[in-house]
């Protein structure tokens, strides 16, 4: 029975000139192939970072202008209250202030 055991040490050298010829094997185009596609998805990827930056950046310029048009607005001084639509529009003028003494002696007031 450890007549037809081989030692570990010969079938580890054949293990690894195993691996070895199998790689030697490989074709050298397709491992240069690899970074091509990689190089060209970095590129991709940064493109659009930068188109989402600019995007943004210009989302927050238009959000910036609006909020100093209201800054801006609530700073002026404001006008009177304008009436409601329908709304009588009567001017009162105060009574001279003989008038209304003598108006409330005479019963009229």
């Amino acid at each position: 029975m450890g007549a037809t055991r081989l030692p570990i040490r010969v079938l580890r050298y054949e293990l690894v000139l195993a691996i070895g010829l199998g790689c030697a094997v490989l074709p050298m185009p397709a491992l240069a192939q690899t970074p091509t596609p990689v190089n060209e998805q970095i590129k991709q990827l940064q493109s659009e970072i930068r188109n989402i930056q600019k995007h943004y950046q210009t989302e927050i310029q238009k959000l910036q202008r609006q909020l100093d048009d209201l800054k801006a607005a609530q700073a002026a001084p404001k006008p009177p209250p304008q009436p409601a639509p329908g709304a009588p529009t009567t001017l009162q003028i105060p009574p001279a202030a003989g008038a209304s003494r003598s108006a409330a002696a005479n019963g009229r007031g």
